[in-house]
């Protein structure tokens, strides 16, 4: 019982010292956030529904002491749903790529009547507040660069690329919303599968055996096309199914990937720098995606019959 009670009230003050760190140390805000639902979700995978929820509990408490309400709101849409139904479905014998799917439908279920509440509430489309919540974010964002007194000219440009991307961010906002759930979702099971150590198990293929369902590369060839046509309401569309399909085809492609260094028997250090620079060094991340496009076809991963002489 003692390490039970230890274990959650750790848990929830790491949760809520990862929020707190997100909204006040800009510059590492999001390394807070993707660690952020880890601590609840693991608390769930070793003690059940009730410590995840505990801790889940715990933390919007301390939240509410610290910060505006609307803030402990964002914790529960942000962290609280990928924290509880990861493990939720994880434990039920979902496979790891399933359960990423059925949080990311439960996080849409769960945020959009909220959306679609507060933005009635304020008297406004759904598409108007996310707007009116870019211009804010351009507002401040411009602040900071008049700190640094920048040329009349050069703001001038600054702020026309501001609201170019706060524009396409509206059209994509569904498709980014449901990226967003599925990195932190993806992230937990990172964490999860990492800090098992035999005390739980993950369900489900290995990464490097994992491929995505071949019925996807067909809405991604059909987005391509609808962005050649001029209605704007298909391209929007168009737009937002690539958003979310193409992050798919660079985790096969990484998948690819890890299934090489693997086979190479490469050192954990290496292979760290190697993910690193795929992240962080263009054009990497669209060769990785245009790979795992391609292994639906080519199947990089499989099996080289050896020559007989």
């Amino acid at each position: 019982m003692e390490q039970r009670t230890l274990l959650i009230f750790g848990a929830a003050l790491l949760s809520t010292a990862f929020f707190l760190g997100g909204q006040y140390v800009a510059p590492l805000a999001l390394i807070f956030n993707l660690f952020g639902p880890a601590p609840a979700a693991y608390a769930h995978m070793r003690q059940g529904p009730l410590s995840g929820l505990a801790v889940i509990a715990l933390s919007s408490t301390l939240l509410l002491l610290l910060l505006p309400p609307v803030l402990t709101l964002g914790f529960l849409l942000q962290y609280g749903v990928v924290a509880f139904f990861v493990p939720f479905f994880l434990r039920r014998g979902h496979s790891w790529d399933r359960a990423l799917v059925l949080t990311v439908w439960a996080g849409i279920a769960i945020a959009l009547p909220l959306l679609l509440a507060v933005a009635q509430g304020q008297g406004l489309s759904p598409g108007e507040m996310v707007r009116q919540e870019g211009h804010q974010v351009i507002s401040r964002a411009l602040q900071f660069y008049d700190e640094g007194q920048l040329p009349a000219q050069e703001r001038e440009a600054l702020e026309q690329t501001l609201s170019a991307l706060a524009e396409v961010f509206v059209r994509i906002y569904p498709a980014v919303t449901i990226v967003l759930l599925g990195v932190l979702a993806a992230v937990v099971i990172l964490l999860l599968h990492a800090f098992a150590k035999g005390r739980y198990l993950i369900p489900g293929p290995a990464f490097a055996q994992w491929k995505a369902p071949e019925v996807l590369i067909w809405p991604v060839i059909l987005a391509g096309f609808a962005l050649l046509l001029e209605q704007a309401t298909i391209k929007t569309l168009a737009l937002n199914v690539l958003v979310v399909l193409l992050p798919v085809y660079f985790a096969q492609g990484l998948a690819v990937v890890t299934h090489y260094l693997r086979r190479r028997m490469v050192s954990p250090m290496f292979r760290s720098l190697v993910y690193f620079l795929i992240f962080v060094l263009n054009p990497l991340p669209m060769f990785v995606t245009a790979m795992g496009v391609f292994d639906i076809w080519i199947d990089f991963r499989k099996p080289k019959l050896e020559k007989t002489p």
